[in-house]
């Protein structure tokens, strides 16, 4: 990444939040941002129980980081925050 681009980056307080899409346990199409997670599941009124289906850019606290899909951001890996 061009150094000027990051300080600028850095300057602006830029940063790319945790999220299920880029995290061990999210589970998504390419063609689609919803999904499920498989760590968290819950009682469905009619179906009993069920993976929870979330967003990709949603997020918890026992995200997980997925080296594969960190890769994926490049050098943009150093903005990742809470």
């Amino acid at each position: 990444m061009d150094e000027n681009k990051r300080d600028k980056l850095l300057q602006t307080g830029y940063r790319i939040p945790r999220s299920c899409g880029h995290c061990v346990n999210g589970f998504f199409t390419k063609s689609s941002d919803f999904g499920f997670c498989s760590v968290h599941k819950y009682d469905h009124g009619k179906h009993g129980e069920r993976q929870l289906s979330v967003h990709r850019f949603g997020g918890c606290d026992e995200f997980e980081p997925d080296e594969k899909k960190l890769a994926l951001i490049h050098a943009f890996v150093e903005f990742m925050g809470p």
